[in-house]
């Protein structure tokens, strides 16, 4: 019996209070809060998560990421 395993990145959308709307730097779209994670995968379904690999704000529309430690400064007032 071959046995076929390996891992593999990906990205989850965090819960929908973690979305920040219209706070886009560049183009004023919602920025959605991802997780980025490795999977152990088996037979090429992921079947349990091995690795957190940070979480990033990423926009839909123009397709921006950002660090979600500049939560802060994107919901800041003063832009």
């Amino acid at each position: 019996m071959i046995l076929i395993f390996g891992t593999r990145g990906r990205l989850t959308v965090a819960s929908p209070g973690d979305t920040l709307h219209h706070s886009c730097p560049t183009c004023q779209g919602d920025l959605v809060l991802k997780h980025n994670k490795v999977w152990f995968t088996l037979f090429f379904l992921p079947i349990f998560p091995i690795n957190n690999k940070g979480s990033f704000y990423h926009c839909n529309r123009c397709d921006s990421a950002y660090k979600q430690e500049a939560r802060q400064y994107l919901i800041s007032p003063s832009r």
